[in-house]
């Protein structure tokens, strides 16, 4: 089994690396640095630290930041409110 998607192979062996970086994106959900890294590690023979398609990256993304987000505007609102 291939650690990349087929389509990022065939993205690859057709010469069109920029494709295969966003097809890996768009079938893993990795961010644009660990989808470039994954591809350029295939292509330098290494074992890519990528995830398998489907799962995402486990990175402080959007939604972590509005729960903590959330999370610093209830204790506010406890303090003034006691």
């Amino acid at each position: 089994m291939n650690p990349l998607p087929p389509d990022v192979l065939a993205a690859l062996r057709a010469g069109h690396k920029i494709d295969a970086i966003r097809l890996m994106r768009e079938a893993t959900g990795l961010g644009l640095k660990e989808a470039k890294d994954a591809v350029e590690a295939f292509e330098s023979g290494q074992a890519p630290n990528a995830l398998s398609p489907g799962q995402v990256s486990r990175g402080l993304g959007a939604g972590s930041w509005a729960i903590a987000a959330v999370g610093i505007a209830a204790l506010v609102a406890m303090y003034f409110l006691r």
